[in-house]
């Protein structure tokens, strides 16, 4: 995946990217503002004098000339300071067993500078003040007697503060953010490497190579129980039937120069939704006022003739061997001008049987005979079927399905097509999502896009009559 498609991933799944940074900053800010005892911060200012050894002229003289001196003292200092021996005398002159639970840090101005500040931090606003003030006078005493420093005068006693430090709670709060933006970029980034299924049509032009003809949407489902239609699928008949009209359109200027007479519906895998899709497409052609034949090629598991609900009682084999007639094969549906081919079940080879030379003659005498032929094949994956067929047609249209064909299976079907030599290869992308933002997909007037269809057709080819009459 490149830098543009995961971000297109993230635009996908904005929403969740929100809800995660919230969810982080809720949770931080919980935790602060429920969890953390206020801390407060009072501080002492002590003055280092430097050793009774030196005259106050020679003092004067080494300080000026050597400032790594003031720094050592300085640094001696805030080291005795920060010892255990100062805190347990400290303890014992406020009255305490220990200074638990109080924080000590000792900071210096310049490195010259023999000035130094006493933090102390804690939960008790008079304990810490008391604590800074006990620090500084034992100081005083333990570093005259161990360090022979003259004295460390007291500059600013420490005070009761009367505002908490800290924690700050609002530095949680954004880290907090900060850390759920960054959680669910990453999630959802891996979960879009790690994806193997395909899960919009950019991806499927990607991998594929092919341009995107068609987007055929999920149907609206009803709820059995709360007999009302669910927030997931919002795509209703008509919508699919929009969606199968602007197909047909794409289909028409697909092939360059000429229109598309066959036309082979085939899917890399099962239960891509294929048959629906030549249904759908060869009903949009009938309503347009073409004669259409339906083809079933799926000779191992055919489904048209149950998707239309028609039984022929023959089928194709009286045709390839000369039989039986057009007019006795072929079958009317409820949908004008939309007629159905079936297979028989008695075809033992079915791979030998769509190469033959006797097959191939059925295929053109329809062809001359219907406007359009739409093809319902076997998975391409799985049989060779569709690939003979596939090289035959004007036209093929490979359906993928949104959520549930894999980027692995559309890989090799792909390859399959391309060592078929077969050139006018559209994409359908069925059970397909709204866009982000969209609650609802695109329609138009049927009776407005039956007309249209109906010029379209005409302009074609003219206004054939019944194909089986």
């Amino acid at each position: 995946m490149t830098v543009l498609d995961y971000l297109r991933l993230l635009r996908k799944h904005m929403a969740f990217v929100v809800v995660v940074t919230m969810l982080g900053a809720l949770a931080a800010g919980t935790y602060a503002y429920t969890m953390l005892r206020d801390t407060y911060r009072a501080s002492t200012t002590l003055y280092v004098l430097i050793s009774q050894d030196y005259s106050e002229e020679a003092a004067y003289n080494l300080l000026s000339n050597n400032f790594s001196v003031s720094a050592q003292i300085s640094n001696d200092v805030s080291q005795l300071i920060s010892s255990d021996r100062v805190r347990s005398q400290a303890a014992e002159l406020l009255g305490r067993s220990s200074l638990s639970g109080y924080s000590i840090s000792v900071m210096s101005g310049d490195e010259d500078s023999r000035i130094l500040r006493v933090y102390v931090t804690g939960y008790d606003s008079v304990g810490v003040a008391d604590v800074a003030n006990a620090i500084g006078e034992v100081s005083s005493e333990l570093a005259r007697d161990i360090m022979g420093v003259r004295s460390i005068n007291v500059i600013d006693l420490a005070t009761e503060p009367r505002t908490p430090s800290g924690p700050n709670r609002i530095r949680y709060v954004v880290v907090g953010a900060i850390g759920g933006l960054g959680l669910s970029v990453v999630g959802i980034c891996l979960a879009g490497a790690l994806d193997k299924k395909v899960r919009d049509g950019r991806t499927v032009e990607n991998i594929s190579g092919f341009p995107l003809l068609g987007l055929i949407p999920r149907l609206a489902v009803t709820d059995v129980h709360a007999k009302k239609k669910t927030n997931k699928h919002v795509a209703t008949i008509g919508d699919i039937q929009d969606a199968a009209r602007r197909l047909l359109a794409n289909l028409l200027f697909f092939k360059e120069g000429s229109r598309p007479c066959s036309v082979v519906v085939c899917s890399p895998a099962a239960d891509e939704g294929k048959s629906t899709v030549a249904f759908l497409l060869a009903q949009a052609m009938a309503r347009g006022g073409s004669n259409t034949l339906l083809v079933e090629c799926n000779l191992r598991d055919p489904a048209l003739a149950d998707l239309l609900d028609v039984h022929a009682r023959k089928g194709m084999i009286g045709l390839t061997t000369g039989e039986t007639v057009v007019l006795d094969s072929v079958s009317k549906t409820k949908q004008k001008n939309l007629y159905l081919l079936d297979s028989e079940l008695r075809i033992t080879n079915p791979t030998e049987f769509i190469a033959s030379m006797a097959f191939a003659d059925m295929m053109n005498a329809l062809e001359k005979r219907f406007d359009y032929v739409v093809i319902d094949t076997a998975p391409l994956n799985a049989y060779a079927d569709a690939s003979l067929l596939s090289a035959q047609a004007d036209a093929v249209l490979l359906v993928v399905r949104e959520g549930h064909s894999t980027k692995a299976d559309l890989r090799a079907a792909t390859k399959q097509l391309r060592r078929a030599h077969v050139e006018h290869v559209g994409i359908v992308l069925n059970c397909a999502s709204p866009l982000p933002g969209v609650t609802q997909f695109p329609s138009v007037d049927a009776r407005q896009a039956e007309r249209e269809q109906s010029v379209v057709s005409l302009s074609l080819h003219g206004d054939r009559e019944d194909a089986c009459a």
